[in-house]
């Protein structure tokens, strides 16, 4: 996006600077609109008249940021037909409407199976959905059938203005890496951003209110209520099992906020604050990023600014889709973390990224090699305990009382952190999550400069320097 030289010195003229450049451009919409408009009449020329067609999501709702206009098209069949007879003809139909000249597709795999067409020529997608065709949250059969009350529920309430303002939120929070309800980031789906500036009026109350946020904290776009304490919330903190709750107004018994974690959500906080408090909130939307051509070098620059030293674990993963993939990633990562806390000491930094169906685990941990270790044993006032704790050690380490209890030092069983990891992905005992494939683990001290880059983007990603 473009820089302007001159200064913005208002939140409220950020706001709306940026809500202009962002916008698709005239050009944009008109492709696009082409493009759905081909896509649903290729479309209605395969499907019977009681399949309805309509178009979904940001661009669907005039909410979508320049540069990805890409088209959400439901295929909305009767409630009574099979729900596997349904997706099956849905995605046979998208097949066959791919024209294999301009064209290509990929089946995807949500709740249901849908097509993914991409256009070659101007690199838009359209995402052809199966669905049921559904009046309200009570009728729904899978997830995906409210999409089409989201549109209803935001082109009757979001005000012109508003929806330029979700184009500027939606830039900012991209910008700092927490947009997107998918598991790599865990953050603000499009939808999410929608029912905000509608509940708070404006981008700039919104950020205003999450300024000096507290949690619990319930938000009902339905009657555009913001409560933070109260039995209300109480309750609806018990039912869902979370702190920030946005109740969606077509469906009183989701959270839209479910995928957010208390991570994205703090940081958009920290971001809040520092908007309002800046003499020039219009650059936080342009944060500067990270140059350096070699990334490996970066990270070695960085160990050697605070005299530590990073070891990493790279193993390729099942070709599956992401969202299944990053809980298993950081379910490793923990495991890995811990193996390292109990030998060594507590990593300083954990970084998780995946490139090319490579999960990479990153530690960086203080320098040091451990010579000898304590081993914590029971109270000598439990004596069962405390005699099996000194025979078992007395011959492998000085046994001393420390309080009431008894310890062991013993020589290390692992002297750097590179040997626990080696050591815990050769043991046959550790295990690992189905789709990470142990045998082709390896371990780095210095990561190859493919690898760091992924790694060195997610340290920017969780950095407030950029503040």
């Amino acid at each position: 996006m473009p820089r302007h030289t001159k200064s913005v010195n208002s939140l409220s003229d950020a706001i709306t600077r940026v809500a202009r450049e962002v916008a698709p451009t005239a050009q944009e919409i008109f492709i696009a609109t082409e493009y759905a408009d081909s896509i649903i009449s290729r479309l209605k020329y395969k499907l019977t008249g009681d399949v309805e067609i309509i178009t979904a999501g940001s661009v669907a709702r005039g909410t979508q940021i320049r540069g990805s206009s890409d088209i959400d098209i439901f295929l909305r069949f009767p409630k009574d037909m099979d729900e596997r007879t349904m997706e099956h003809k849905a995605v046979e139909i998208a097949k066959s409407i791919v024209d294999k000249k301009n064209e290509s597709f990929v089946i995807n795999y949500a709740e249901h199976p849908y097509v993914k067409i991409v256009e070659k020529r101007f690199g838009m997608s359209a995402d052809i959905v199966p669905s049921f065709k559904i009046k309200d949250a009570s009728e729904m059969g899978s997830a995906v059938d409210r999409t089409p009350l989201h549109n209803i529920f935001i082109n009757n309430n979001l005000s012109r203005r508003q929806k330029d303002e979700v184009r500027a939120f939606k830039y900012l929070l991209k910008q700092h890496s927490i947009y997107g309800a998918e598991a790599r980031i865990s953050g603000f789906s499009g939808y999410l951003c929608e029912l905000l500036v509608y509940s708070y009026g404006s981008l700039e109350k919104l950020l205003r209110s999450f300024s000096a946020l507290s949690l619990p904290v319930l938000i009902k776009p339905l009657n555009r209520s913001i409560i933070e304490s109260g039995k209300e919330v109480d309750g609806n903190q018990k039912f869902f099992g979370r702190r920030f709750l946005v109740i969606d107004p077509t469906d009183p018994k989701r959270n839209v906020a479910a995928a957010v974690s208390e991570e994205s959500l703090a940081r958009l906080v920290i971001l809040s604050r520092a908007l309002l408090s800046s003499s020039r909130p219009y650059s936080l939307f342009y944060p500067k990023r990270h140059t350096e051509i070699r990334l490996s070098a970066a990270i070695g620059k960085f160990e050697r600014r605070y005299h530590i030293e990073s070891f990493s674990v790279v193993v390729p993963t099942d070709h599956i889709s992401e969202d299944t993939i990053w809980p298993q990633v950081r379910k490793l990562g923990g495991s890995l973390e811990l193996a390292l806390s109990k030998n060594i000491s507590k990593p300083l930094i954990a970084l998780h990224a995946l490139h090319n169906n490579t999960a990479i685990i990153t530690f960086f941990m203080n320098k040091m090699k451990v010579g000898a270790r304590v081993v914590n044993g029971p109270s000598v006032f439990i004596r069962d305990g405390s005699e099996r704790f000194c025979g078992k050690h007395k011959r492998s380490g000085l046994l001393f009382v420390s309080g009431d209890s008894v310890f062991s030092l013993e020589n290390a069983d692992f002297s750097s952190a590179e040997a626990v990891l080696k050591y815990v992905l050769k043991d046959p005992d550790f295990n690992f999550p189905s789709h990470i494939l142990k045998s082709r683990a390896k371990v780095y001290r210095k990561l190859p400069e493919v690898y760091a880059k992924p790694i060195w983007m997610e340290m920017m990603r969780l950095s407030l320097d950029l503040l």
